[in-house]
């Protein structure tokens, strides 16, 4: 199998590019290999194959959409990539999208792969996480990325105190009936063999919730936030496990007796940084001091004819 090359244009001289020195928030997926649920079961199947150091790209908003500009794209990551590692022999391998996933305007971007390089160049982009100038911004993320923290997002609390839903969820994690069933399940994964929890990891993992809240409001404009629910799933032992568990904690009812009930909601998605903590309205990344890359407001040009491209701030 012929490893993708990049195309001989991107051996131009490039242009001095000018990155934003962070620190940059995190971005948390629905799981661990969400960067490539729009690329194809094919490609990522050649992707593994392939030898040697690899890292996923994503790129900020949604121009890897437009299959057309990937070209451009790829450009543009390559000499990002060059400034930020000092390795000219890197590579760029386009997306392939998988057609099963839904596109514009909420479906996820498909991922770019970058190869030929070394483990210190990775280590090098991936100690910063986002990489973003004005002409292109992304996120790089390990070929073989862990499991996020986030879980769910709940909503419909009489109460924005997050330390107050914080109590609440906690005190439906720790119930007698919830406690046994989440042992059900450690049981039920271990019985196939794979990694499970032993019986004092329980309690630690369901201790380390993080609550955050979400200031989201009502068509109307008032207050009615929502709550995003992490937990350290560094103290979870295998994916079967941790997507079973997540299961389960979506499923409960979060009532209380003072501040009502919290339900799990459907997951967000930011089409700018591509978090699903938060829509796109509330992306924090356009709020630090000197950010050039993507803005909360989509500009899109008139249509005159013919439909216009995703706005892009590549040059």
């Amino acid at each position: 199998m012929n490893a993708p090359s990049t195309p001989a244009i991107v051996r131009a001289p490039f242009a001095v590019i000018q990155f934003h020195p962070g620190p940059f928030y995190p971005i948390p997926d629905s799981h661990a290999l969400a960067v490539t649920d729009a690329n194809s079961p094919a490609q990522l199947e050649a992707w593994e194959a392939l030898p040697g150091v690899k890292i996923f790209i994503r790129i900020f908003d949604q121009v890897a959409h437009d299959s057309s500009l990937h070209p451009h794209l790829s450009l543009n990551l390559l000499c990002a990539v060059v400034q930020a590692t000092g390795e000219p022999d890197v590579k760029i391998a386009a997306p392939s999208t998988n057609p099963s996933t839904p596109g514009l305007p909420r479906g996820p971007v498909p991922a770019f792969m970058l190869y030929n390089i070394s483990s210190a160049g990775a280590d090098t982009l991936l100690r910063r996480g986002v990489w973003s100038s004005a002409t292109i911004t992304f996120q790089v993320i390990p070929f073989d990325p862990s499991l996020p923290d986030f879980l769910l997002v709940v909503s419909g609390f009489t109460t924005d105190d997050a330390a107050t839903v914080k109590d609440a969820v906690l005190q439906h994690w720790l119930s007698e009936t919830s406690l046994a069933r989440f042992m059900e399940i450690n049981t039920s994964i271990a019985e196939q063999g794979l990694a499970h929890l032993e019986p004092d990891e329980l309690v630690p993992y369901l201790k380390s919730l993080v609550v955050e809240k979400l200031e989201m409001k009502t068509v109307g404009g008032e207050p009615a936030p929502w709550f995003n629910i992490s937990a350290d799933s560094s103290l979870i032992h295998s994916d079967e496990l941790w997507f079973a568990f997540r299961h389960f904690m979506r499923q409960l009812r979060y009532t209380t007796n003072f501040h009502g009930t919290g339900t799990c909601r459907g997951i967000l998605s930011c089409s700018l940084c591509h978090a699903i903590t938060h829509p796109r309205g509330l992306c924090p990344f356009p709020e630090l001091p000197g950010w050039e890359g993507p803005l909360r407001r989509v500009i899109t040009a008139p249509c005159r004819g013919r439909p216009a491209r995703p706005a892009t701030r590549l040059t």
